[in-house]
Formats: structure tokens, sequence, C-alpha cells
């Protein structure tokens, strides 16, 4: 599996930067760490972060030094950016969320439906990212310039167990004759209710005949 997602990340990150932004990008070395190692913190001046559910539970993080975040960002909004503004933020963190939905796209023919929270941007280099140790994660590297910037996705794929009932014989019986006297205690409340409805139905009309004389 984490294979399968370095590569959706390294085809996601080609197609977008380098097709729709038009910045050339390289891709570099990868990481992978398995469930129940311990998670590498590692610090970025900014990172955009999307979260996932459903057929992976975890995230994505593209993560950064406040020079790719501006060029990525630039070159989205069409004009050039100097600082870590408002627009700056809004810009990276769609550059977050367009990479997370390709790498949603190419996943979801091995996982099924996966979904995507609302990106959130972090700028700043006091700060570091840890994830539970029973996640798997890679790490993507990549070079644009002669800056260095990589994706980390962690996950945790959704497992469905079948869930398999074997009872004795006379456990069987018990409850086929439970069942029986549930559905013959419901009809005798059942006809009891139209007998007291019929009843009142026709008391109502009595009085309404001794109301009319």
């Amino acid at each position: 599996m984490q294979d399968q997602v370095l590569d959706a990340v390294k085809d996601a990150v080609m197609e977008i930067v380098t097709t729709m932004l038009f910045i050339e990008v390289e891709p570099a070395h990868g990481l992978v760490k398995p469930s129940g190692v311990a998670h590498v913190a590692a610090r970025a001046d900014a990172s955009a972060m999307v979260g996932l559910n459903g057929g992976l539970n975890g995230g994505v993080r593209i993560a950064c030094s406040e020079y790719v975040a501006l060029l990525l960002a630039s070159s989205l909004m069409g004009e050039t950016i100097p600082k870590m503004d408002a627009d700056a933020k809004d810009g990276f963190a769609e550059i977050g969320n367009m990479i997370a939905g390709g790498i949603q796209t190419r996943l979801m023919s091995h996982v099924g439906e996966i979904n995507l929270t609302p990106p959130t941007v972090i700028v700043g280099g006091d700060f570091e990212v840890d994830y539970k140790s029973n996640l798997e994660s890679v790490r993507q590297f990549f070079r644009v310039e002669e800056e260095a910037f990589y994706i980390e996705v962690h996950f945790l794929q959704e497992t469905k167990i079948p869930l398999s009932l074997s009872l004795e014989r006379s456990t069987v019986d018990l409850l086929d004759d439970l069942v029986r006297k549930l559905q013959r205690g419901r009809s005798k409340v059942v006809q009891k209710l139209i007998l007291e409805y019929t009843r009142d139905g026709e008391e109502d009309e009595t009085d309404s005949a001794e109301s009319a004389e």
C-alpha cells in the first residue's frame, strides 16, 4: 500500500505543480514508515494539511520553506505575493487541497471512497507535526529550483471484518420459539386495539344519533 501511496503522491504533484502551475519540479527520494514504528517529526516554515477519512483515515501534509510556499501560491494566484499574508495562505491552502484531491482520486480504486477535510495552514518553524505510531506513512521529497519540499501522507487503511455468528441448534430453536410467541402476542394486541377502536367508533355513532334526535 505504501508504494501505491508514493506513486499517487508523485503523480499528483507532477500533474498539479508542473502541468497546472507551470513550475518545474523534480521528484527526489521517498521514505516509508510502517505501522508500529515511531514517527520522526520534521520541521518546516509552512505546512498545508488536509485530513482523510473513509477508505483511508489520516491526512496529507505539504511541508516546505516560506519561499516555496510563496512560489506555489503566487503561481496559483497569477501574481507575485511577497509575504505570507492572508492571500498567500489561501493560495497555499488551495495547493494542499489540490494535491490531496489528486492523491484521493488515484487511491480510491484501491481503497474505496475517501473524503477530504478543509485544508489547514500553519506558518512558522517553531512547531512539529507528529502522528500516532500505529499509523503508516510515506514522505516523498521534491526539488523546485534550489529548494526542497515534501509531501507526507499518514494513514490507517479501513479494514472490514466480516461478522460470523455460530449458534447451537438448541439456541436457534429457542430463538424461533421466542419469535413465534412475540408474533402471537403482537397479533393479540392488534386484535384488541381493533376491537377497542371499533367499539369506540360505534359509541361515537350512537352518541351522534342520540344528539340528532
